[in-house]
């Protein structure tokens, strides 16, 4: 069966970039590897065949890439996350509004706050004692 292989004549998994090598089966990889001047690899996600120089940017973009949903915080894939993430507040609009909730708290907490005690609130925190004037 080795024998066999070593009498075959593979083409370059790069091709279809440019590649015009056919090898014999024990010299294909060392030329993909070091040799190829149109070096290929797989997306880690789709796995596409990708130029080298092409792949971050398009690893950084793959649709098959999770993404965590903000609602219900699964790992859905990049292409569909934000159709889920819409349909997701749908399904659970409870979420959303516990959201809207916390932040109508924070903003009525804040505005209850006088400038002066926020300014005395924190020097007590770093351990200072300073006295404020109106001044």
């Amino acid at each position: 069966m080795r024998c066999l292989l070593f009498n075959i004549q593979i083409q370059c998994q790069s091709a279809h970039y440019g590649c015009n090598a056919a090898l014999s089966y024990d010299s294909l990889e060392t030329h993909q590897a070091n040799e190829c001047a149109y070096a290929s690899t797989r997306c880690q996600y789709c796995e596409s065949l990708m130029l080298i120089g092409a792949i971050d940017a398009h690893e950084q973009e793959c649709g098959q890439k999770l993404g965590s949903c903000s609602v219900c915080n699964q790992y859905i894939p990049l292409r569909v996350l934000q159709q889920h993430q819409s349909s997701c507040l749908l399904v659970n609009p409870q979420h959303h509004l516990q959201n809207i909730n916390q932040v109508g708290n924070l903003a009525q907490h804040v505005q209850t706050l006088q400038p002066e005690t926020l300014i005395q609130n924190i020097l007590r925190r770093l351990g200072g004692t300073v006295n404020l004037t109106p001044e």
